[in-house]
């Protein structure tokens, strides 16, 4: 009996520490699920799909339940029901927030399904946003270590908005640049000629300032009294809430005041519909002296508050990824694309499993910043006619151009042995005892044709030296896939061969060429001409003629008995002066006007014989009308006809009457 109590006493005994220990590791777990935001759904919100009550009330059925409703939303997005698929994906998230593919399915359908069902711009982007603001402001909240919800979120960034396979990423790319000139300001100008490490700073200092200020107004008022001052002014007149739409007023406001032409683009807005009395009271401001010394802190704090609580975006995170990857302007959608996708793997190195090694996800995450740099690197540095933006809201037209930015080169080569260490065995070049070492690997063949685009550039630009070593580097590369005497052969070209051998190999069609030579004049006329860069419009130029004249001899060996021709001459005209002189009106065109001034008042004769008559046939009108108002300076004054017009257009008929009856013998034979 003594031994029976004894058993019994050690028993209760266990069972008590087991108990205690249960209730420990219970509340332990239900403060990780917190702090994690790893507990399910228990209460129904208004808006909820009627499917949400119905798992709750399941209880512990609710992941039978949750598989069937997946299972349901894939079925309806197959029969092309997007919307009802929606529907159930919301309902899944609601009830299982820590499910990845779900928020993807549920994003993916609205950026790429449904966006492309609809008519306007309006509409087309408003379902791409609403897919990219899911994954920023929900998926990346409940699942902020996952990396494939990054992923995602990047991809659409990269490919959607970055890329070209939409036909309205024109549009995209347009309202994203105005999107984030209002939230962050106008970037740093380019400096000519300035380092990769001097710009990095430049920007780095930029966002310093937002993630300097302080994060919360009763920080802001105590230590800027302007700020308290200014702000029951504001909230009186305008609106209570300090956020994106403050942001917004004072963009447009700021951006009309120091347009070259202020007084007519004031004029204008205050006689439109958009004019009223916040509009008014909000100038007022503005114009107040009493304010000066407020505007820039109080912008400052309703940035970081709009990057954090809007965006759900650390300042201190874009400071260090600008300082790792380059200075990325923000306006453009790769930076974007960069942010996230470094941000989940970052997050997914933290619970690094050999499941995300075998199933490729790293090397397939990390792929898409090697893209996104390179986009960086084509189209990076980009003028965007914000006053235009604000001038005529909704206009198609409103410039948005990208321009390289060679800053990215050093970036690509400096993150490519980061990223082919984590890539594992898929990507290692080396021999080990275990595995062999790889002799083609994804990264080396990207870094191999992103390097003969830079040789390119960097010969476009004049800049021979550079791009000479480069080509020799580049042939002496250890990380190279296939080293053979063909190609040494290849590299050891003179850079003129070099270079014309690689065009002959990637300009052979009218379209990519064209898009060359324009956006290399268009390059010489913005970023050369009008910021006073003498050597890089002279080199943009130089580039341009070599690309023409290697298109049309490449047309002419292919085609001996020339029966393509016209086809060939209706992309790309085979006189460089009229391909010049036409980005050149293209040019001034989409500027805004005082830019455009500027660069019709620097261009030579040469070029403003060409472009005279199109921007007076264009333009007159307009800039007499607003004389005769006093709002501006007539169009003769603005564009002086240039000397020489009369043989000009002389000369341009001729050639026309030839290139017609060119087009008759043609006809005729």
């Amino acid at each position: 009996m003594n031994r029976d109590r004894i058993i019994q006493t050690g028993a209760a005994g266990v069972m008590a520490v087991a108990m205690a220990g249960s209730a420990l590791l219970a509340i332990s777990l239900s403060n990780s699920a917190g702090r994690n935001r790893l507990s399910y759904t228990v209460t129904l919100e208004e808006g909820d799909p009627p499917q949400v009550a119905i798992g709750i009330a399941m209880g512990a059925f609710r992941g039978l339940f949750v598989n069937f409703l997946w299972v349901r939303a894939n079925t309806l997005k197959e029969e092309g029901k997007y919307h009802e698929a929606m529907d159930l994906a919301k309902a899944i998230t609601t009830l299982q927030p820590r499910f990845p593919d779900v928020w993807i399915f549920h994003a993916w359908n609205m950026a790429y399904n449904i966006s492309v069902t609809t008519h306007t711009p309006d509409e087309r982007w408003s379902w791409v946003n609403r897919g990219i603001d899911l994954l920023r402001r929900q998926g990346v909240v409940h699942n902020p270590t996952d990396m494939l919800i990054h992923r995602e979120l990047g991809w659409i960034f990269l490919h959607k908005i970055s890329g070209y396979m939409d036909d309205a990423n024109p549009d995209y790319k347009r309202r994203l640049a105005q999107e984030w000139t209002l939230v962050l300001g106008d970037p740093p100008t380019p400096q000519p000629r300035e380092t990769r490490d001097q710009a990095i700073e430049r920007y780095a200092a930029w966002l310093q300032i937002i993630d300097d200020a302080p994060g919360s107004l009763d920080g802001l008022t105590e230590s800027h009294p302007a700020v308290a001052a200014l702000l029951p002014a504001y909230t009186a007149a305008i609106e209570p809430e300090l956020g994106v739409s403050f942001l917004e007023r004072y963009a447009r406001h700021e951006a009309l005041r120091r347009s070259g032409r202020h007084d007519v683009l004031i004029q204008a807005f205050r006689e439109s519909a958009r004019f009223g009395t916040k509009a008014e009271a909000m100038e007022a401001l503005l114009d107040d002296p009493a304010y000066d010394d407020a505007w820039q802190p109080l912008l400052a704090h309703v940035r970081k508050r709009v990057l954090i609580d809007v965006y759900n975006m650390q300042p201190s995170r874009m400071i260090r990824y600008t300082r790792k990857y380059g200075p990325m302007d923000w306006r453009h959608a790769a930076s974007h694309a960069v942010y996230w996708v470094a941000k989940g793997v970052e997050g997914a190195l933290t619970r690094h499993t050999i499941r995300n090694e075998r199933d490729f996800d790293f090397v397939n995450t990390d792929r898409i910043v090697i893209q996104a740099i390179q986009d960086l690197f084509r189209s990076g540095r980009i003028y965007y006619d914000f006053v235009g933006a604000v001038a005529t809201p909704g206009d198609p037209k409103v410039v948005y151009l990208g321009f390289p930015n060679p800053h990215f080169v050093d970036t690509y080569l400096q993150i490519l042995d980061e990223l082919r260490a984590r890539a594992g065995v898929f990507e290692r070049i080396e021999a080990t005892n275990e595995v062999p070492g790889r002799t083609v690997t994804l990264y080396s063949s990207g870094y191999e044709n992103f390097m003969k685009d830079v040789i390119r550039y960097y010969y476009r630009i004049g800049m021979k030296e550079k791009a000479t070593r480069l080509k020799d580097e580049l042939g002496q590369w250890e990380g190279m896939n296939v080293s053979d005497d063909l190609r040494a052969d290849y590299f050891a070209q003179d850079i003129d061969d070099f270079v014309r051998r690689e065009l002959r190999e990637r300009l052979s069609t009218p379209q990519v060429a064209a898009s060359e030579i324009v956006a290399a004049l268009i390059s010489a006329f913005v970023n050369g001409l009008l910021q006073g860069d003498d050597e890089l419009y002279t080199d943009n130029l130089v580039y341009a003629k070599l690309v023409h004249e290697n298109f049309f001899m490449e047309q002419a060996r292919l085609n001996p008995v020339n029966p393509s021709a016209a086809r060939m001459e209706s992309q790309l005209d085979r006189e460089f002066f009229v391909v010049e002189g036409g980005a050149f009106v293209s040019t001034i065109t989409i500027l805004n006007r005082g830019d455009a001034e500027r660069l019709y008042d620097l261009a030579d004769d040469r070029l403003k014989r060409y472009a005279y008559d199109f921007i007076a046939q264009g333009s007159r009108a307009v800039y007499d009308a607003d004389a005769e108002r006093g709002q501006g300076k007539p169009f003769d004054e603005v564009f002086p006809e240039p000397a020489g017009m009369a043989a000009h257009r002389i000369s341009m008929a001729e050639l026309q009457d030839r290139r017609t009856q060119q087009q008759l013998n043609r006809e005729q034979r």
